[in-house]
């Protein structure tokens, strides 16, 4: 009989076998398992990361909000005020034709105090 045929090595080798499966089953476990904790770890540092970035956004966006209603608020006002310009402008240029009209200056003259008063009281000088 030959002795690399026994029954007793054939078992030697059969159970130093298995045990190599089993050592490699457990090393490919472990080191799949190991990777996805690290993933978990990495995904929840990146969620983290998006989370802060989204209440960044959130910040930004209602601070944009708040200036742009303000802004059309301002907008309305300002173009208020310069209606009421441009109708003081015609109102005081009617005024100042007006007085011109009865009263026109000859060449060499200065403006009299009534087309003065007239430009005055245009402007809103009292």
């Amino acid at each position: 009989m030959n002795p690399l045929t026994t029954p007793a090595l054939a078992k030697l080798i059969g159970g130093l076998s298995l045990a190599l499966l089993l050592s490699l089953g457990g090393n490919v476990f472990f080191i799949w398992h190991s990777g996805k904790k690290s993933g978990e770890a990495k995904s929840e540092a990146e969620r983290k990361t998006l989370a802060a970035n989204v209440a960044a956004l959130q910040i930004d966006a209602a601070v944009t909000t708040a200036l742009s209603k303000r802004a059309k608020e301002d907008n309305a006002a300002l173009m208020q005020d310069l209606e009421d310009i441009a109708v003081r402008g015609r109102e005081t240029i009617t005024v100042y034709r007006t007085i011109a009209a009865k009263a026109p200056l000859a060449l060499v003259c200065a403006p009299g105090k009534e087309r003065m008063d007239a430009v005055n009281k245009g402007l809103g000088a009292k």
